[in-house]
């Protein structure tokens, strides 16, 4: 054990916690300081510009489930069912206006499955280009389109149907 001499010009504490720096009388005991960490703020940033997009998106379409304005308004061609195949089928449509573009689409009306254009950037376009896979043979789907146009409206299609082909 060691022992202190108290006196005004050269005593010696110890800080408040165990093993602490010796600080002499009439000095302060001071926390070590630490940098704070700071997160990085462009991947942060980037991610809830993402998150408010998607939002965006979603509430724009599920505020059109009422139908108006249909998407067919905007369609120059399609939507137009191409290469079907027992477990894939590609779907295109041609809009007037650049718009952001999901397939609903499943077995039935309830859909259930959605698809994002192949060539999607993060931005509205007018080819809309839709690759559906894992699809059963001889077996009806039905799909409908869901989009954002470039002020916000949301637009949704009407229900259309294909059938795969058997095996």
């Amino acid at each position: 054990m060691q022992s202190r001499t108290e006196s005004a010009d050269a005593s010696s504490e110890t800080g408040p916690a165990a093993g602490g720096t010796p600080i002499r009388a009439g000095q302060l005991w001071q926390a070590p300081t630490q940098e704070p960490s700071r997160p990085n703020l462009r991947s942060q940033t980037g991610w809830l510009l993402a998150a408010c997009l998607l939002l965006l998106a979603i509430g724009g379409i599920l505020t059109s489930c009422g139908g108006t304005p249909e998407i067919e308004t905007l369609l120059k061609s399609g939507p137009t069912v191409f290469d079907t195949e027992a477990h894939s089928v590609k779907i295109v449509a041609i809009s007037s206006l650049p718009i952001v573009c999901v397939v609903s689409w499943g077995p039935t009306t309830d859909y259930g499955l959605t698809s994002t254009d192949a060539d999607m950037e993060g931005a509205g376009h007018t080819d809309h280009h839709h690759v559906l896979l894992g699809l059963q043979p001889d077996t009806e789907y039905h799909f409908r389109f869901s989009g954002i146009g470039p002020r916000g409206e949301g637009y949704r299609s009407k229900d259309y149907a294909f059938r795969t082909p058997p095996s």
